[in-house]
């Protein structure tokens, strides 16, 4: 519902008054009282949607993809679309593809483009949402029937293959089961192979494929030598890599505090540092061991666990030294909901790409993380 003292005339004149201002476009972060432009998803969206585009375009800011997807926050403006949208931009979606429409297609919505929560809104399943419109149903559902043992041992295989084709390695995260299974859970997997008398480790090794370890993180070394140690920065790094990122020239892994900080003499390192103009650079923290405590993170509060109390203890002494020495980072602390993740990545990503397209924002202490 939106603010009954706006209308699109008046959110239009703010955001001309924005830009004369500030001689940028706004970003969603930007939309605060303290600018003059009311709530974005509350106000702007409902009212204006992706005719915002147009109006900033119209005041000379011509957009390119990534700006797009950055300002409309697709992820959550999926929420809010209606189901006639939907259905009007799914069959749009099918016809631009010209084949049938897969589970992945609707996986991060760009460009306003629908997502799977719309879809679970309206239709539940992927296949129910095509069975309405007529469209191709091309994989049954393995959550709308009953399966066998042999369907998961066709699963499986289709997840393993999918892993070597996609990400070339052939140790199985559990992300990846989420990522390229059918839509049961992982403990669905498990229990059918018990039941089977096997287990989920055995089979995959039968598969001549590995299962991660529970609690080792995820080793892996790329063929130019950078390695990691988690499935978070395998994910970051090989998303860095798919937008022509390279290691050792234009991201750097592993840097030590003390080669950036002055004063500071000791051994923790960075995980991330990515060069954008001169002496700036943007610092990246991935604290995949505190994994769903991000509230906790930032209320200071502590933690049963030793270890991770000792972790945590470190990772708040480099955000100290990272704000003191006015410095940008971003420190991303995982969620349990796999999608959340994958967006913050994917958001992250967009603001890298956006410094490094603006550097005169940063300059000019107009940027912020």
């Amino acid at each position: 519902m939106t603010n009954k003292k706006y209308n699109k005339e008046i959110l239009i004149e703010l955001i001309k008054d924005f830009v004369i201002k500030n001689k940028r476009y706004p970003l969603t972060k930007d939309f605060h009282s303290y600018n003059n432009l009311p709530d974005f998803y509350y106000n702007y969206i409902p009212l204006l949607g992706n005719e915002l585009i147009e109006v900033l375009e119209n005041c000379g800011y011509y957009l390119n993809n990534n700006e797009k997807y950055s300002l409309m926050g697709n992820a959550k403006h999926n929420e809010i679309f209606t189901k006639e949208y939907c259905i009007n931009n799914i069959i749009k979606m099918h016809k631009q593809l010209n084949r049938p429409l897969m589970y992945d297609d609707f996986r991060n919505p760009q460009n306003g483009n629908v997502g799977i929560k719309s879809i679970k809104k309206y239709w539940g399943t992927v296949n129910k949402m095509k069975k309405e419109l007529g469209l191709e149903i091309i994989q049954e559902s393995m959550i709308d029937r009953h399966f066998s043992f042999d369907d998961i041992k066709i699963s499986l295989k289709n997840i393993c293959d999918s892993v070597l084709l996609y990400e070339k390695r052939k140790i199985l995260t559990y992300y990846d089961f989420y990522k390229y299974g059918c839509g049961v859970d992982m403990n669905t997997y498990r229990n059918m192979c018990i039941r089977n008398g096997t287990t989920l480790r055995s089979y995959v090794n039968f598969l001549e494929f590995d299962l991660q370890k529970p609690g080792n993180g995820y080793d892996h070394v790329f063929e130019d030598g950078e390695r990691t140690n988690s499935i978070y920065e395998y994910n970051f790094s090989n998303l860095l890599r798919k937008n022509n990122f390279k290691y050792n020239l234009n991201y750097f892994r592993d840097v030590r505090y003390n080669t950036f900080i002055d004063n500071y003499n000791n051994l923790m390192n960075c995980d991330y540092v990515i060069p954008i103009i001169d002496n700036i650079c943007i610092y990246i923290e991935l604290a995949g061991m505190i994994r769903d405590y991000k509230t906790r993170y930032y209320k200071g509060l502590s933690f049963k666990s030793k270890s991770k109390n000792n972790y945590v203890e470190k990772l708040r002494l480099k955000e100290k030294l990272l704000k003191e020495n006015n410095l940008l980072y971003y420190i991303f602390i995982p969620y349990r909901y796999k999608d959340s993740d994958e967006v913050e990545l994917n958001n992250l990503l967009d603001k890298i790409k956006y410094a490094k397209d603006h550097t005169e924002d940063i300059i000019n202490n107009m940027f912020d993380f």
